[in-house]
């Protein structure tokens, strides 16, 4: 039998540095890349249909479906970047001041006073990329099932 060491109240007190929440949450951002792969077939299947009707709705809908795509790829690089973030932190969560410093270098940061960030504060930040990932891809599919019944509707008429 499994059991939890955690309290049955919230969230709250799930400890963000260890190991097991890391990896969990590393796990879930890895499962990014199978999104972008998704929203590529998407965008590609938008595109072939919209390229055989109406150039009133092909016009819209490949905008909206290019747009959309584009949007999600920069949702799926911030992923996989967090991904590897993470690793990172997992691997020297002990050394959270050198890792922000290295990245605000990185990044250009001028402020070298930056308040550090908590762990907790970092996951909620990545769960939040993600999620917008997983919404960014429900609205393709919703224009390429969308597109689909234009397409059979338009086909039924010929």
């Amino acid at each position: 039998m499994i059991t939890s060491h955690l309290p049955n109240s919230t969230h709250s007190s799930l400890d963000y540095n260890h190991p097991v929440t890391l990896q969990i949450l590393i796990a879930f951002l890895q499962t990014g890349r199978l999104l972008d792969q998704a929203s590529s077939i998407f965008l590609m299947i938008t595109i072939l249909l919209a390229l055989n009707m109406n150039p009133v709705f092909s016009t819209m809908s490949i905008s909206l479906s290019f747009l959309l795509g584009v949007v999600e790829k920069y949702y799926a690089w911030r992923v996989a970047l967090d991904a590897n973030l993470f690793k990172t932190l997992k691997e020297f969560s002990h050394d959270t001041a050198i890792f922000d410093q290295s990245l605000g270098t990185f990044l250009g940061s001028k402020s070298r006073s930056r308040v550090e960030r908590s762990m907790e504060s970092r996951w909620k930040g990545a769960k939040c990329l993600f999620l917008k990932q997983c919404i960014l891809l429900i609205l393709q599919t919703i224009v390429m099932v969308g597109l689909i019944a234009l397409y059979i509707v338009n086909t039924l008429k010929l």
